[in-house]
């Protein structure tokens, strides 16, 4: 079968039951986005989507970060772009995409279109991600290495897919689903750092649900999304490759298991997390004194220093989270899982960070040519007196390789929340949520997640 067919085929007849692991995997990347839409329901992104999903047709759907029930594609606008604004959402590596941000606000902006429970919700967010596989499977890194966002590109198709699955579309419709979001997915690497990064990830889950709600209302569109001159690849490559002959997606891993997700316990970008990790490995040392630093040099690879800034901080916040000077100077002077570090100017562009900040300097090392597990980071700090430190990272925490475990989810969740969601309720949702699909789920349990007004 061809991607198109594998993925359509996927989408209407793999059967809806996944082993525990995938269940609970799926299970935690729900909780870890809803918090991070309820951390980012106050950003300056969140409201301005909120305040245009105004003017779209009014609905009955209630969005973690929105403040008012919303039609479904401006609440998937809402929600994307409010989980996607801390930078504090997951990645899955092989695209170098925000997946969850996508796919779980479209799936929950359609949830009430389908009459879903909680298994359905957690089967659609399955598909969506395989369907990142898919087409990781056939653009590789270079579609990302072009410039292109794949949040919005892969994601708007991937949303498409978990939409579809959702709704229960036959394969004939999923197919019409994923070209209708092939002709929807733009966005570009350029933003990158600003705020409307978080504004291309809430458009693509807004293109998801509408390309899945289009196919079911009867539009078509001509087969072959994924492939040939003028498809994915084809388009967004530059380049169309031998065609890639795919088995049937159901007989293959579920993409949540391998390669899985890389959970992000810092509020910046993932490409200074094992950086940062290094810093922290260091400091529990003990022999880390933020006084008597030279400098420090850090060493990423080539396709992670192309995602990172450079010294722009005073330009916003949003930039000090794309800045490795920024996010190793809070490494050492903060506890960089708190969000003040990264959105305070007072704290940003404080003397002690400038200072720190100038001591540090960017290197880079080949990414290599077997794929992202080839990454890794070093930080080597040079004392003004004695030897120089040095530690080297491959899977930094939240890795799929050195994940999160539950209490850390856990816990990240309820720092998300704290603003919107009183201490008993981020209890009750937490037990809701982590058994989300063993038991039924009021249709209305989404709402007490409603946010203040922007």
């Amino acid at each position: 079968m061809t991607p198109t067919q594998a993925l359509a085929q996927h989408i209407a007849e793999t059967p809806r039951a996944w082993p525990d692991a995938v269940v609970q995997r799926a299970r935690l990347a729900f909780i870890d986005t809803i918090g991070c839409m309820l951390a980012g329901h106050s950003s300056p992104q969140t409201g301005q989507a909120s305040r245009t999903a105004r003017f779209t047709a009014p609905g009955r759907i209630m969005m973690p970060g929105a403040n008012l029930p919303l039609s479904p594609s401006g609440a998937a606008l809402v929600g994307g772009t409010a989980a996607h604004s801390l930078e504090h959402d997951d990645v899955f590596e092989p695209l170098r995409s925000h997946p969850s941000a996508v796919l779980v606000p479209a799936i929950l902006a359609a949830r009430l279109l389908a009459n879903s429970d909680g298994a359905d919700l957690l089967d659609a967010y399955v598909i969506g991600l395989d369907a990142q596989a898919v087409i990781a499977g056939i653009s590789g890194e270079e579609h990302y290495k072009r410039g292109w966002h794949s949040t919005s590109t892969a994601g708007s198709i991937a949303a498409a897919a978990a939409v579809a699955r959702l709704l229960r579309l036959t394969s004939d419709q999923a197919t019409s689903a994923l070209a209708l979001a092939l002709g929807m997915a733009a966005g570009s690497r350029r933003e990158t750092g600003w705020p409307a990064e978080a504004l291309l990830a809430g458009m693509a889950a807004q293109n998801g649900v509408m390309a899945a709600l289009l196919a079911r209302s009867g539009a078509r569109a001509r087969p072959g999304a994924l492939e040939g001159v003028w498809g994915f690849t084809g388009i967004y490559n530059g380049s169309c490759p031998a065609e890639t002959a795919l088995p049937p997606l159901a007989q293959l891993t579920p993409s949540i298991d391998n390669p899985g997700l890389w959970s992000k316990p810092y509020p910046c970008s993932i490409a200074t997390h094992r950086a940062i990790d290094a810093i922290l490995d260091l400091k529990r040392q003990g022999n880390l004194p933020p006084d008597g630093i030279d400098r420090i040099e850090v060493t990423v690879s080539d396709v992670e220093a192309q995602s990172l800034t450079g010294d722009d901080t005073t330009t916003g916040p949003a930039t000090a989270r794309f800045d490795m000077s920024h996010c190793v100077a809070v490494a050492v002077l903060h506890e960089p899982t708190e969000e003040a570090p990264f959105s305070d100017p007072q704290i940003i562009n404080s003397t002690r960070m400038q200072h720190l900040r100038s001591k540090v300097s960017v290197h880079s090392h080949s990414h290599g040519s077997t794929g992202p597990e080839q990454d890794w980071a070093e930080v080597r700090i040079r004392p003004k007196q004695g030897n120089a430190l040095s530690k080297r990272i491959t899977y930094s925490l939240g890795h799929p390789q050195n994940p999160m475990d539950e209490d850390a989810i856990r816990r990240k969740y309820a720092r998300g929340s704290a603003n919107v969601l009183s201490l008993g309720q981020i209890e009750r949702t937490l037990d809701v949520l982590l058994h989300l699909g063993e038991t039924p789920v009021d249709p209305l349990f989404f709402d007490q997640f409603a946010a203040p007004s922007h």
